[in-house]
């Protein structure tokens, strides 16, 4: 009996029989006068048990400024593989190479320290442009309010990889648990952005914080709470205007959802919204 060939993705340069994009954590700044975002990404790839080793990762990226690109080797858990390991990460050689219209390829040259590496944790410093698709900017005369400007991204079909360097495939889920990240508006001012994510069923729903359809954040928050599966990649968005307005926003909805939250998903939100407390 043959062996079926493994499906391909058309829409991504990634090899996603070599490596899977599992987790994604994102330290981002916002930056409304020049409409751009800049960010730290931290993914970690777990190697593919029918590949030896890996040589190159290749991640989609659009109009993404790449300033680099590091990387270690860690355990599924995300600590360091060994005691003698000091977890230091290595500086990685990257190049941005043609793809298609809609996308560019982030080739990756893993080195001969981490090729046989069960899980890699790869960190990629960058900014995105004013021209991203997946980011989008609003003038506060365009919101409701008519107060603060507001930026939102959206990732469907194929946008994220303008918004971060990842497998931009339905094929890739990450962990649910990066929707609980943080988010700075600006320096000095954090958020709960999975807040922002308001889902109904595959219509990723954002509006204006005096529009917040408060049953779609309910519904989303309990599926969210109760449930363990992963979230496709092109789902991943984050919204946010002022810091102060959304910060309510962010109390007023924890406080309407709470009892719906994994009691770990509460401690965590819980512990965030004391730090914004604190500033």
């Amino acid at each position: 009996m043959t062996t079926p060939a493994s499906l391909e993705d058309p829409a991504t340069c990634s090899a996603l029989n070599e490596a899977r994009l599992v987790h994604v954590a994102l330290g981002m700044e916002v930056d409304m006068a020049r409409r751009v975002i800049t960010s730290v990404a931290t993914l970690r790839m777990q190697r593919s048990v029918s590949c030896v080793e890996l040589t190159t990762i290749q991640l989609d990226v659009l109009h993404l400024r790449i300033q680099g690109v590091q990387a270690r080797a860690i355990e599924a858990a995300g600590t360091q593989v060994a005691a003698s390991d000091d977890g230091t990460r290595v500086p990685l050689q990257w190049v941005i190479k043609p793809f298609t219209s809609f996308g560019e390829i982030l080739s990756i040259q893993v080195p001969e320290s981490l090729k046989t590496a069960e899980m890699l944790e790869i960190v990629v410093e960058y900014e995105t442009s004013p021209s991203s698709p997946a980011v989008c900017w609003l003038d506060k005369e365009q919101t409701a309010g008519k107060t603060h400007p507001f930026v939102y991204t959206q990732g469907q079909e194929v946008l994220n990889r303008s918004f971060f360097p990842c497998q931009d495939s339905p094929s890739t889920g990450i962990d649910p648990g990066d929707c609980y990240n943080q988010c700075a508006y600006e320096k000095g001012y954090d958020f709960v952005c999975y807040l922002r994510s308001l889902v109904d069923s595959d219509e990723v729903l954002i509006k204006n914080h005096v529009e917040s359809k408060l049953p779609y954040v309910q519904r989303f928050l309990t599926m969210q709470g109760k449930q363990k599966f992963q979230i496709p990649i092109y789902r991943l968005m984050v919204a946010t205007e002022a810091g102060a307005v959304i910060h309510q926003f962010a109390r007023d909805i924890y406080d309407l959802t709470r009892a719906a939250l994994h009691v770990m998903v509460r401690d965590r939100i819980e512990a965030l919204l004391a730090t914004i407390a604190d500033q």
